[in-house]
C-alpha cells in the first residue's frame, strides 16, 4: 500500500517536472506524450491517471492551459517561472558581458538560467546569444572570493589576499608575484563591469577600491575590522551607492563641489554619469551650453573622465581641478607635438 502511495506521489511530481521542462504556449504537449516521458523514467501511469493527477495539479493551483489548435494539441503549464522570457534574456545577457565572471562560471550560470524557461525556450533563446572569451576572466577563484568576502562583511572582520597585476615580460603579458594585503571589507561594488572591493588598507586613514579579479588566496581573519565610521563620512551604515556615485572609475578622493559649464550635447553624458544629484544653474540657449553644479571626489579617475569629453566640457571651479586639467591637456598637446619615435627591433 505505501509502495503505491509513494509511486502515485512520485508520478505527480515527474509529471510537473515535465510540464514545466517541455512545455510552453507554443509547445503544448498531451498526455500521451507525458506518460512516454514518463516510461522513460521508469514510472508507468495509464491515461485515466494521468488525467486524475492533471486535475489534482490544477486544483492545487498550477495554471495548466489546454490547447486546442489544429497543429498543437496538449496542455501547458502557463507562467512556469517566476521570470518572463525577456528577464531571462536580460539576465542572460548581464552574465555573458561580465568581464568579471570566468568562461567556465559564465556557462554554468547560463545553463541555470536556462533551467527558469522550457527546453524549446531555451533553445531558441541559446541561438540567439554569444560572448567574447577575449574579455573574460581568467582567475578561477573569483567565485570564492565573492562568497568569502561576503562572509567577511557580514561578519565584520579582516580579510588577507594576495593583490596581483598583469605586467609585460618578454613582450608576453603575465602576472607578477602579487602584494599581500591585509583589509577592512565594507561593501563588493559593481562599476564598469568589474567588481570591486570597497574597504581599509591600515597604512592608510581613507577608503580604498580593489578589483576582485586580481584577488587570490583571500582569507578570513578573527581580527574585527576597523569601523568605516573612522576612515569616511557616513555613520551607521556604508552607503555604496553615494559613494559609487561620487567615485570615477573607482579612485577615491577629498570631496569637493564641482561647477562645470557643459555644450547641450553633453547634456545626456552629465545625466548618465549624476543623474538626480546634479543641479542646473544656468541655461544659456544663445550659446547652446548650460553650467551646473555637483559634488564628486577629486581623483585621477576624474581628470580622466573629464578628459574624453574636454571638447564639450569647460570646468569652472574648484581652481584646483582648473589649473590640473591645464597642465594634463598642455602634456597631451606636447606629446602629439612630437613625431612619432618607434623602432622595431624584428625589422
Amino acid at each position: 500500500m505505501d509502495s503505491n502511495v509513494n509511486k502515485e506521489k512520485l508520478c505527480l511530481l515527474k509529471m510537473l517536472q515535465i510540464f514545466r521542462k517541455n512545455s510552453d504556449q507554443d509547445h503544448p504537449i498531451t498526455l500521451l506524450e507525458v506518460g512516454k516521458l514518463l516510461e522513460q523514467e521508469g514510472l508507468s501511469c495509464s491515461r485515466k491517471t494521468l488525467g486524475r493527477d492533471l486535475k489534482a495539479l490544477k486544483d492545487a493551483g498550477y495554471d495548466f492551459i489546454k490547447s486546442n489548435g489544429s497543429s498543437q494539441r496538449g496542455f501547458y503549464l502557463a507562467e512556469s517561472s517566476s521570470f518572463e522570457t525577456a528577464e531571462v534574456r536580460v539576465l542572460m545577457d548581464a552574465v555573458l558581458s561580465a568581464p568579471f565572471i570566468t568562461e567556465e562560471w559564465t556557462k554554468q550560470l547560463i545553463d541555470h538560467l536556462k533551467s527558469l524557461m522550457s527546453v524549446h525556450q531555451a533553445e531558441d533563446m541559446c541561438r540567439q546569444i554569444s560572448f567574447d572569451r577575449t574579455y573574460k576572466c581568467k582567475n578561477g577563484e573569483i567565485f570564492y572570493t565573492i562568497d568569502t568576502l561576503e562572509k567577511a562583511i557580514r561578519a565584520k572582520k579582516k580579510i588577507r589576499m594576495v593583490y596581483q597585476h598583469q605586467i609585460l615580460w618578454h613582450n608576453r603579458v603575465t602576472l607578477d608575484f602579487g602584494r599581500e594585503f591585509i583589509l577592512s571589507p565594507y561593501a563588493l561594488l559593481w562599476s564598469h563591469d568589474k567588481y570591486y572591493l570597497a574597504c581599509n588598507y591600515k597604512k592608510y586613514d581613507v577608503v580604498s577600491n580593489y578589483r576582485l579579479d586580481r584577488m587570490h588566496k583571500v582569507e578570513i581573519l578573527e581580527e574585527p575590522a576597523r569601523p568605516f565610521e573612522e576612515v569616511c563620512s557616513y555613520r551607521g551604515t556604508f552607503d555604496a551607492d553615494d559613494y559609487l556615485r561620487h567615485s570615477f572609475y573607482m579612485y577615491n578622493g577629498e570631496r569637493q563641489t564641482l561647477l562645470i559649464r557643459c555644450k547641450n550635447s553633453a547634456l545626456e553624458i552629465m545625466l548618465d554619469r549624476f543623474g538626480d544629484s546634479l543641479e542646473f544653474l544656468e541655461c544659456d540657449h544663445s550659446r547652446d551650453a548650460f553650467t551646473a553644479r555637483t559634488d564628486v571626489s577629486i581623483s585621477d579617475g576624474l581628470y580622466e573622465w573629464l578628459l574624453q569629453y574636454s571638447g564639450v566640457m569647460t570646468v569652472l571651479s574648484p581652481t584646483i581641478v582648473r589649473h590640473e586639467m591645464q597642465e594634463r591637456i598642455c602634456e597631451v598637446y606636447k606629446r602629439y607635438q612630437c613625431a612619432p619615435n618607434f623602432q622595431n627591433d624584428n625589422t
